[in-house]
């Protein structure tokens, strides 16, 4: 990252490696989490808490899950996470309430979650078989991390926001993690890699949101077609080809209206 931060190492508890990383910019702080999924793989995630919520809290925190599309690391959301924080600040409605807890993933095969049953693995090259297992990893980090009492999360508010395969992954976690109440898709596909999220985003009950550019073929037509199978779900199409997290990075009118649509009763 491109923002200056200050590194600690915390220790080494239970297999969980915690490094917290202040970043200067946005006023969050994180901590690498890391979990060993059922299958072998050490996943890996970072926790972040805003600055306004490191006081107790009356209340319960929400939990943000943040996916990032292929080829890109937890880092890729540090965009949105800096305007999250800039949002936050600027409104005192929400300075008053529990502020959102932000779990960034390092995805299956990407990042530094590489190593299963200590071999190498790399998204270039895992099967249809290997990607299928995404949405169960992001479960079971999940799973850990709200275990945590102390943290004071509301497991019946978790939003799952994820970019392209991240999008796929976001939507079919709603069967595993039923305290999912919102899900963000930018750019998701009928079937990427074998994941293919129609049925479970006919299923969810909660409210989802689907971002995708008009020049983006094969993701727009799969959007205008997810979309179609749940009332509830709201369909945005953007001008030009901006892909995942790219669409709200290069274009202020989606990040701002992703920001609103998130915090909207």
């Amino acid at each position: 990252m491109n923002i200056s931060k200050v590194v600690v190492v915390i220790g080494l508890l239970t297999g969980l490696l915690l490094i917290t990383s202040v970043s200067a910019k946005s006023g969050w702080q994180f901590t690498e989490q890391t979990c060993i999924t059922s299958d072998g793989l050490l996943l890996h995630a970072w926790l972040g808490v805003s600055s306004g919520s490191n006081k107790p809290s009356p209340g319960k925190h929400p939990l943000f899950l943040l996916l990032p599309m292929m080829g890109k690391s937890h880092d890729s959301y540090k965009s949105f996470i800096n305007e999250l924080s800039y949002f936050l600040q600027s409104d005192t409605l929400y300075q008053k309430q529990p502020l959102p807890y932000l779990l960034s993933f390092d995805l299956r095969g990407h990042g530094k979650s590489t190593s299963l049953n200590n071999n190498t693995i790399s998204y270039r090259s895992m099967s249809h078989e290997d990607f299928a297992k995404m949405p169960q990893d992001v479960a079971e980090m999940t799973r850990q991390v709200i275990a945590d009492t102390s943290l004071h999360i509301d497991t019946n508010n978790i939003v799952a926001i994820g970019a392209s395969i991240g999008a796929n992954t976001a939507i079919m976690l709603t069967r595993l993690l039923p305290g999912i109440t919102k899900v963000v898709m930018l750019s998701p596909g009928i079937d990427y890699r074998g994941l293919r999220p129609a049925q479970a985003l006919k299923a969810f009950t909660g409210r989802s949101l689907i971002f995708v550019s008009k020049r983006d073929t094969y993701s727009a037509s799969s959007s205008q077609k997810l979309s179609a199978v749940n009332r509830r779900c709201q369909l945005n199409v953007f001008d030009g080809k901006n892909h995942g997290t790219n669409i709200i990075n290069n274009n202020s009118e989606a990040m701002n209206k992703l920001l609103r649509w998130l915090f909207m009763k």
